[in-house]
C-alpha cells in the first residue's frame, strides 16, 4: 500500500468503520516531495514523517482486524483475503 491507504486503512479501524481483512500493511508512511533534476528525471523523495492521531505508522503499518495470509506463490489463482472479505460482508448484511 502507499502512504494515504495505510492513513485511510488505520482511520477505518479507529474509528470503527470497517473491518480490515488481509495482511499488515507495508508500514510505508512518509510525506514525499517531487524534484525535478538537470536532465528531466523526476526524483520522489520522502522528506516528513506523518503521524495520524499521534502516531507514527512508519515501519509499523496497520494491523487488520481479520489477519489473512496470502501466500502469493501457491494461490493458484486463489485470493484468500477477498474471499474473507466476502464472508465479513455477507455476515454483515445477514439478518
Amino acid at each position: 500500500s502507499r502512504s494515504a491507504k495505510e492513513i485511510y486503512a488505520f482511520g477505518l479501524q479507529q474509528y470503527h468503520h470497517g473491518t480490515l481483512v488481509g495482511t499488515t500493511t507495508a508500514g510505508d508512511v512518509r510525506g514525499a516531495e517531487a524534484f525535478y533534476l538537470d536532465d528531466g528525471e523526476l526524483l520522489y523523495l520522502a522528506i516528513s514523517a506523518v503521524k495520524v492521531d499521534g502516531v507514527d505508522l512508519e515501519h509499523q503499518g496497520v494491523t487488520p482486524d481479520l489477519p489473512v495470509p496470502r501466500p502469493i506463490p501457491y494461490a493458484d489463482g486463489a485470493d484468500p483475503p477477498y474471499q474473507s472479505a466476502l464472508g465479513v460482508v455477507r455476515h454483515m448484511l445477514s439478518p
